[in-house]
C-alpha cells in the first residue's frame, strides 16, 4: 500500500484535486517527486437522466493475511473453513459520496468574456441568508455565477469489513492470486449485501489481483540479467509451487 497507493485508492478528479478523502494516505513522497499519482482517477457516478453526477472516492484501508493453517483471521461461517493451498484475507474497503447539503450553495463567480479573471477559492454560503433580492443578483448569468448545489466539505464515508478466501497460482512464472470466497457482515437486506459482494469480487479480481502480480525471477533481486531463474517442477517432495502451508507463502526457484 506504502508502494503502489494507486492500486488501494480511488476518487474523481474533484476530490483528487482538494485531496479530499475518506482516510488518509500514507504513500511513499518519492511517488509524487517522480510524477506518479498515489491515487486512481475514476469517473463520476452519474445521475440517470442528467448530465451531472456524484463526486466519490474509495479506499482500501487495512488489509490482513493469515496463511493456512487459520489461526488468526477468524472467517465469517458462509465461507467454512480454509482449504489446503488457500489463505484468509480480510480487507476494511471505505466508500464516501459527495452529496451534498441543499441548504448550501457554492457560488463560482467567473467573467463570461474574453478576459479570464482568476478568483479565488469558491465561497459557501447557506441558502437561509440570502433575502430575495440577493437571490436575484446570485442567478443574474449575465454577471457569469454559477450555481453548483454540491458542498465538497461534506464527503459522507462509511467502511465495511470484507473476508475472502485465496489462493496463489504459478500463472506463466508467475505469482497471481486467485478469489475462492468473499463475504461482508453484517449488511442488510441480503439483497443489498450481495450486490456490494458482487461488486467487491468484481474490483479485486479485474482491477487490484492484476497489479498484484510479481515475475517469479523479480524474487532473485539483481541476477536476473547474469542467470536464469525457473519455477522448480512439483513432484513428490515438492506438492506444490508456491505453497501456502505451516504459515507460509513458500516458492521454491531454480537457479541456472
Amino acid at each position: 500500500m506504502y508502494q503502489m497507493p494507486a492500486t488501494f485508492n480511488y476518487a474523481t478528479e474533484n476530490l483528487i484535486r482538494r485531496q479530499h478523502y475518506c482516510n488518509r494516505i500514507y504513500a511513499d513522497p518519492f511517488l509524487e517527486q517522480m510524477g506518479k499519482s498515489i491515487v486512481t482517477k475514476v469517473d463520476q457516478i452519474p445521475i440517470l437522466g442528467t448530465n451531472s453526477g456524484f463526486d466519490f472516492c474509495m479506499q482500501v484501508k487495512d488489509l490482513k493475511l493469515d496463511f493456512n493453517p487459520c489461526n488468526t483471521i477468524i472467517l465469517p461461517p458462509e465461507l467454512g473453513n480454509l482449504a489446503v493451498q488457500q489463505f484468509a484475507v480480510t480487507i476494511k474497503i471505505c466508500a464516501g459520496l459527495v452529496c451534498g447539503n441543499l441548504s448550501q450553495v457554492v457560488l463560482n463567480p467567473k467573467v463570461v468574456s474574453t478576459k479570464v479573471v482568476k478568483t479565488a477559492s469558491p465561497k459557501t454560503s447557506d441558502l437561509k441568508q440570502f433575502s430575495r433580492k440577493k437571490i436575484s443578483d446570485v442567478f443574474n448569468m449575465n454577471k457569469g455565477i454559477v450555481f453548483n448545489p454540491a458542498f465538497y466539505n461534506r464527503l459522507s464515508c462509511f467502511c465495511m469489513d470484507v473476508f475472502a478466501k485465496l489462493t496463489v497460482l504459478n500463472d506463466s512464472n508467475y505469482l497471481s492470486i486467485k478469489l475462492m470466497g468473499l463475504e461482508i457482515k453484517d449488511i442488510a437486506p441480503v439483497a443489498l449485501e450481495n450486490i456490494i459482494e458482487c461488486y467487491v469480487r468484481r474490483l479485486l479480481q479485474e482491477t487490484v489481483f492484476p497489479k498484484m502480480k510479481i515475475a517469479m525471477s523479480k524474487l532473485v533481486l539483481g541476477l536476473e540479467s547474469y542467470v536464469t531463474v525457473l519455477p522448480m517442477p512439483t513432484d513428490d517432495v515438492i506438492p506444490f509451487n508456491p505453497s501456502v502451508t505451516n504459515d507460509n507463502l513458500t516458492v521454491y526457484l531454480k537457479v541456472q
